[in-house]
């Protein structure tokens, strides 16, 4: 049997899912910074805690993950992820990797069906060289397994993804005119379908996201309350809403709604510019990804219908998998 999964490799959170058992009865996901750091000489052997770190070795790099590239990198020292670049890079290589090696921590050569998606704004333009990048045999060590896979992929817009995934749940989002606005760390991407076909020139996306939020919210933080704070962990502080301050917790409610709706109002612009009707003649209106909870209230001030979609943080991978059993 070939393996399944799925993975979005967003700037922010990477998210996985595939199938745990044969008969595909139950569907694992989970999610990990999207943090990347490398040595390019390979770890020093006397690094503090270094043995306890699933490295990525891909080439003459050996590349720390997630939590722990947050942990032994300086922020300055990681890679940056928040570029058109950042797709199909070697850091972006190295976190599909771990996020392969969280799904089969066995090792081993296998095939793998592996979808994936882009944000609809570089999906066009960037989709082919993705494929021809992941349609081969790929070899990397994780800690001390060796991997050897080939990669059979698949893929489609982050945004649909995510609007598929919510037609499996409401059978009326393929039969009405329905869209999605899909809020990424980087990118906000948008699309539109009408019996069960994308509408492209409803589609788009906008160079826009929740890095906005968290660079406002954590300049915010420095000059009202002299806290600095590693962008990496600036996700955690807006899940939370709230943050310590020697020892005191703040509470961030207030302060991260009034700067969602700013930093929402380019992303309301594309959505008019697009939804020439300021999303009335759209039936069901759903708001995904990692930001939606930050960005819902801000979207409905020109689409009041809109609502989370079933499972925000997942619903692309979720969609992701599904689109591979059709």
């Amino acid at each position: 049997m070939t393996n399944r999964m799925a993975i979005d490799v967003g700037s922010g959170v990477t998210k996985l899912a595939w199938y745990s058992d044969p008969e595909k009865s139950q569907v694992d996901v989970m999610n990990f910074p999207t943090v990347a750091g490398a040595y390019e000489n390979g770890p020093p052997a006397d690094e503090f805690g270094i043995e306890s770190v699933a490295l990525i070795h891909l080439g003459e790099a050996a590349w720390a993950i997630g939590k722990d590239a947050q942990r032994l990198f300086r922020p300055e020292q990681r890679v940056s992820t928040l570029s058109t670049d950042w797709a199909g890079s070697e850091g972006w290589l190295a976190v599909l990797y771990a996020a392969i090696a969280i799904a089969f921590p066995e090792g081993g050569e296998f095939d793998l069906d592996l979808a994936t998606g882009l944000p609809q704004a570089m999906f066009s333009r960037q989709r082919q060289d993705m494929l021809t990048l992941l349609d081969k045999q790929h070899e990397f060590v994780s800690g001390d397994r060796h991997y050897r896979i080939r990669i059979n992929p698949t893929m489609i817009p982050q945004a649909l993804s995510a609007l598929l995934y919510e037609a499996i749940h409401d059978t009326s989002v393929m039969n009405l005119r329905s869209g999605v606005i899909d809020i990424g760390t980087y990118t906000s991407g948008f699309a539109t379908l009408h019996d069960g076909r994308l509408q492209p020139w409803q589609s788009g996306g906008i160079e826009v996201g929740v890095s906005v939020l968290t660079e406002s919210l954590a300049r915010w933080l420095l000059d009202e309350k002299g806290l600095r704070v590693d962008q990496a962990e600036m996700p955690d502080v807006m899940l939370n809403r709230s943050v310590l301050v020697r020892g005191d917790k703040i509470e961030l409610d207030e302060v991260i709604d009034q700067l969602a709706t700013k930093v929402a109002e380019p992303i309301e612009e594309a959505l008019i510019e697009k939804w020439e009707h300021g999303a009335n003649d759209i039936a069901r209106v759903f708001v995904s990804g990692g930001g939606s909870a930050l960005f819902t209230r801000a979207i409905q001030r020109i689409a009041p219908h809109a609502q989370p979609s079933k499972d925000p943080r997942y619903a692309v991978v979720r969609g992701l998998l599904l689109y591979m059993d059709d």
